[in-house]
């Protein structure tokens, strides 16, 4: 059964270039990934609980295998990049100044409203 999904035009970028050297389709290039993400997710030697919990300060970097420090680097990486959530913004206001909320409403240090 197939279904369609929406995903980012980085990772179909990405995709559209594998396929060019890899002879595979476009969806099958995104399957082939997924596959191997899973059994990398399923290996003994990797542990993506081991990587969230090392990226929330739990574990210890060092205490991550060579492939869970690789994955590690790219969520470090991703979550740096990313847009801050709006509790992340709402804090970041009420530490430094005014702000502004999800609405647009600027906000000051202490806002309850």
């Amino acid at each position: 059964m197939s279904r369609f999904v929406n995903m980012s035009d980085e990772i179909v970028g990405i995709a559209e270039n594998e396929m060019l050297i890899s002879g595979r389709s476009l969806a099958g290039q995104i399957e082939f990934w997924a596959k191997i993400g899973r059994a990398i997710e399923r290996s003994p030697q990797f542990s993506y609980e081991r990587i969230k919990a090392a990226l929330s300060a739990q574990i210890a970097y060092d205490d991550l295998t060579f492939q869970e420090q690789e994955v590690f680097h790219e969520e470090l990486t991703e979550a740096l990049w990313a847009e801050p959530g709006t509790a992340t913004k709402t804090l970041y206001a009420q530490l430094t100044g005014p702000g502004l909320d999800e609405n647009g409403k600027t906000i000051f240090p202490g806002d309850q409203s």
